[in-house]
């Protein structure tokens, strides 16, 4: 009688724990460009699934603007535009920018996302075309040696602004310290005579690659897709803190659970190993 009691309460038991709907995992809705951000986010994706949260990767293509100001003081432009549809709740963060550039967004547009965690750095670099090789550690004396260079810069401002700081950091330039965005009219000394040209960046690599430039200065992680590499760390910016890539939420999401779980996977050993492992360093972990 005992036995059949427990067996009886064994089976009910079972069946009302059957009967009782599984709790759904949390969804966490990410826009981000394709390369590297998304590829990212996917390597994150399984450690939150641990944690009890959905990762939803939004992509997008990457480099192609996606309102960033491009034109300084003009307002941002609404259409495809990650940090308006992070404001708007469509989603719940976006994976894109640099704190530069999200501050210029808020400024521009008056509104108040917030960064909430660094992932990774892709500097801007120097690539110089395949009939220039450095004799020295110094760039600088290539172009004494060829006065008059050729060198290709991006149009968007603030790109240009951290290809012109390359260029002076490298000692080919001076600019204005009282500029924080430098432009072409901020140099202020150019004892190499370099024929600075404003370039879209989808054009830059050819234009090096086939010798019609002597010099670009561009993202590096766009270089990479177009097969272009660093071959001097010299030729390499160095500001992580000011450059890399952050997860934006807005203000009131900024301190929520899931926002601090999902920073907490970018940031976390199997992240930083995938990054090292992928990237021929042109990506570098920012935390």
């Amino acid at each position: 009688m005992k036995f059949r009691f427990r067996a009886l309460l064994a089976t009910t038991i079972s069946l009302l724990i059957a009967a009782v709907p599984a709790i759904a995992a949390e969804t966490i809705t990410v826009v981000a460009t394709k390369f590297p951000n998304g590829d990212v986010l996917k390597v994150a994706k399984p450690i939150l699934k641990e944690q009890g949260y959905d990762l939803k990767i939004i992509e997008i293509p990457s480099y192609t603007g996606h309102g960033i100001v491009t034109v300084k003081g003009s307002t941002p432009q609404e259409i495809y535009n990650p940090n308006l549809q992070v404001l708007n709740g469509k989603y719940d963060a976006n994976f894109f920018q640099p704190d530069i550039y999200l501050d210029e967004y808020n400024k521009l547009s008056g509104s108040n996302l917030t960064d909430i965690g660094k992932v990774f750095y892709i500097p801007f670099a120097i690539y110089l075309s395949p009939i220039h090789k450095l004799e020295s550690a110094s760039i600088s004396s290539l172009a004494q040696k060829h006065e008059g260079m050729t060198v290709g810069i991006p149009t968007a401002y603030i790109d240009a602004a951290r290809a012109l700081k390359l260029l002076e950091a490298n000692h080919l330039i001076s600019l204005d310290p009282k500029e924080p965005i430098p432009n072409l009219s901020d140099v202020t000394a150019n004892p190499y005579h370099l024929h600075i040209i404003q370039v879209d960046n989808e054009v830059m690599p050819p234009l090096v690659q086939n010798n019609s430039f002597d010099m670009i200065v561009m993202n590096s992680g766009r270089a990479y897709l177009k097969n272009l590499y660093v071959t001097n760390q010299s030729l390499l910016e160095n500001d992580s803190d000011r450059y890399s890539n952050v997860v934006v939420t807005t203000k009131a999401n900024s301190d929520s659970p899931k926002m601090k779980a999902l920073v907490k996977a970018l940031q976390s050993p199997e992240v930083r190993k995938f990054i090292q492992q992928n990237y021929r360093s042109v990506v570098k972990a920012s935390f």
